[in-house]
């Protein structure tokens, strides 16, 4: 047998890796290689058994998926959180081994895994991969796939809240100038440049320009009225006029969604995230903004602080507040719209658009 860096005990057959145990039971792996090794050589494989009331890691995490995507499908559950758990689980397959059982998991195996992630990856994907492998196992045991919960020591944790804030701290967000915002406008194409609005209007981020409904945009009322999927909260956005005439533009009777795809190739297909996240990347790249999307969500956010209604800016964001004051608050009065375009127009007057009928003096987009 060779011991190999996934921390376990193992022999090839016919191409075929086997496993039989943890490298810190040696005298255990043996005793078990020679209880199953005449039966991987005699040709049936299939009689091995695994050990009472355990899985492999592979098909641990092949169940969850499956049933992720099935959430996914009935809406319960977004597909950018499905892509995330995806990574998470071949991740673990690749450190475990696919053919590991979740029995033989051990404090010392998660304490070298964690050291191998840790050099990889940064705080907040380390984070991550913690909090979503602990819930992939837990939805094992929940569904009888194991007994029990790996015993994952006391290595295996999310970074300290302190060096999480440390971390913030030394690698701050861009905060996009209106003078940047201007280039932006200036160079995109029409369905980029009312993504743009909607960042630094609205605090849209990029999964809520791809999924955002037409049938939620009011262009008599220039209000957009939903509930935001990923917090579950009621968000109305006022909309600045540039938007609204970009609305009135890209809006075709019939179709569902706002966004969809104009190149020729991909042409009427839905956006995604990522699709946003890719363009509006190749778009500062060649005006030589260092920003993502998100960075428009996060600079509404921090110019909207400047107009004194935290309550309004998180309406117009969709975002989730909760403290014990919440919970004794009952028949809480919606905020009243008036609010909410005090805010929006306190951050239409920082960036200092032109009029809409002057234009925003569009360039040659990449």
């Amino acid at each position: 047998m060779t011991a190999v860096g996934n921390g376990q005990w193992r022999r090839i057959y016919r191409g075929k890796p086997y496993y039989f145990g943890t490298w810190d039971d040696p005298k255990a792996a043996f005793e078990r290689w020679k209880a199953e090794w005449p039966l991987i050589t005699g040709g049936n494989a299939e009689d091995r058994k695994a050990p009472t009331g355990s899985a492999t890691v592979h098909g641990v995490c092949t169940e969850f998926l499956n049933s992720y995507e099935a959430k996914v499908a009935r809406g319960d559950r977004s597909n950018r959180s499905y892509r995330v758990y995806r990574e998470i689980g071949a991740k673990l397959v690749k450190l475990l081994g696919q053919s590991t059982y979740v029995s033989q998991l051990t404090p010392r195996l998660f304490g070298r895994v964690m050291e191998k992630i840790s050099a990889e990856w940064g705080v907040h994907r380390r984070t991550n991969f913690v909090v979503y492998t602990r819930a992939i196992f837990k939805w094992a045991k929940d569904s009888r796939l194991i007994d029990r919960l790996p015993e994952y020591g006391p290595d295996f944790r999310a970074p300290p809240r302190a060096i999480i804030r440390q971390h913030k701290q030394a690698t701050k967000r861009t905060r996009l100038t209106p003078d940047d915002l201007v280039m932006l406008l200036g160079a995109a194409d029409p369905q980029m440049r009312l993504m743009i609005l909607l960042g630094i209007s609205c605090g849209f981020g990029p999964t809520d320009v791809a999924t955002l409904r037409a049938a939620d945009v009011n262009l008599n009322t220039k209000l957009i009225d939903y509930t935001r999927h990923k917090t579950a909260m009621p968000r109305v956005s006022p909309l600045w006029p540039h938007a609204v005439d970009l609305f009135r533009s890209i809006l075709r009777p019939g179709r569902d969604l706002v966004f969809i795809q104009e190149s020729s190739r991909f042409r009427g297909w839905d956006y995604n995230d990522e699709l946003v996240t890719k363009q509006f990347r190749r778009l500062v790249q060649w005006l030589g903004i260092n920003a993502s999307f998100y960075d428009l969500r996060r600079t509404f956010a921090t110019v909207a602080n400047g107009a004194r209604d935290k309550d309004a800016a998180r309406v117009i964001m969709g975002q989730r507040v909760e403290s014990v004051f919440d919970d004794y608050v009952q028949d809480a009065s919606p905020v009243p719209v008036e609010r909410l375009t005090a805010v929006s127009d306190y951050v239409r007057a920082w960036v200092r658009l032109p009029h809409p009928s002057d234009g925003l003096s569009p360039a040659s987009s990449p």
